[in-house]
């Protein structure tokens, strides 16, 4: 299926009924076939700004993992770009040192795509410590040694190190509460965790999701999540829509709009996400391959973000 052209002409009583695409009203995290990658796009804009005051892009490539568990993942992050440009900034380098560190991430989820753990965390320990040494006789100063301490303390953590990507914006979206049983009234109230700034504390949003009950003209299982926070400080509105590809169980691309406005200033931000699976698909015999070209493309780019907040 070619998403976003393939638009189907027929009535909506005449569409499949999205529930025959999920078992038992249970929708629950697929097996991952061959290597899925997905474009990410993050904009952030500041009150009427039209252009986003920041942008950050890069590539996500997901595969089945090496873990006996059913949900077992191996994710590698690669292609990122600042405001359309490869980060330059020192600081920056040691941070995308950290990132080659720490990717590729094996991850074992629930049913429901909830992270229960990170199966290669002591992997990530030895690669470390072969990287440090590396990068001790290129790099010196406090900030290098307290970046590095502050990166020990957080991998001799299994929980906190876990709770870094539920901070993450692909991560909360992705792997998020979507996955569930639809046997009951499907508008139940919960509350929805969303970091609108990266790796700080998320907000919680309270609201519902909804699955549409006939397939999308897309020919998508169609989503759609909406909540708000409320407190002293500000008040902010979510909107997530999500078209989940009926026979993968994975999304074709995944929107998120976040609205925050401060009381007392009536100062405004904005996030938004989209996360679009990649027309160029991959087989299991390719996934090296993959691997081999994100070195490649990852030369002299940078990790701009702090995972130790």
């Amino acid at each position: 299926m070619d998403f976003g052209t393939d638009i189907i002409n027929k009535k909506d009583d005449e569409r499949q009924s999205a529930k025959a695409f999920i078992f038992n009203n249970d929708l629950v995290f697929p097996y991952i076939k061959g290597t899925q990658v997905y474009l990410v796009s993050i904009k952030y804009f500041s009150n009427d700004e039209e252009q986003p005051s920041k942008r950050l892009d890069y590539k996500i490539a997901l595969r089945s993992g090496e873990s006996k568990k059913s949900h077992s993942l191996a994710i590698e992050k690669f292609d990122f770009f600042i405001n359309n440009q490869e980060p330059n900034l020192i600081i920056e380098q040691l941070f995308d040192e950290i990132n080659k560190t720490i990717y590729p991430v094996h991850l074992d989820v629930n049913k429901y795509g909830a992270i229960e753990t990170i199966s290669n965390l002591e992997d990530i320990k030895s690669r470390w410590e072969k990287k440090k040494t590396k990068l001790k006789q290129q790099t010196t100063g406090k900030t290098f040694y307290d970046t590095c301490r502050a990166f020990e303390k957080l991998c001799s953590n299994p929980v906190k190190f876990e709770m870094t990507f539920e901070k993450d914006l692909f991560f909360s979206l992705f792997f998020n509460s979507f996955y569930k049983s639809y046997d009951k009234k499907e508008n139940d109230e919960k509350l929805y965790n969303f970091p609108i700034i990266p790796y700080a504390q998320p907000l919680q949003y309270k609201g519902s999701w909804v699955l549409k009950s006939k397939l999308s003209k897309f020919e998508t299982l169609k989503l759609n999540f909406s909540g708000n926070h409320k407190s002293d400080l500000f008040e902010s509105d979510l909107d997530i829509v999500c078209h989940l590809n009926p026979e993968l169980k994975l999304p074709e691309i995944l929107t998120a709009s976040c609205f925050l406005e401060y009381r007392n200033t009536k100062q405004t931000k904005t996030v938004e996400v989209s996360i679009a699976r990649s027309q160029d698909h991959y087989s299991d015999l390719e996934a090296p391959k993959i691997e081999l070209e994100q070195k490649e493309v990852k030369k002299n780019k940078k990790w701009p973000f702090n995972f130790f907040k």
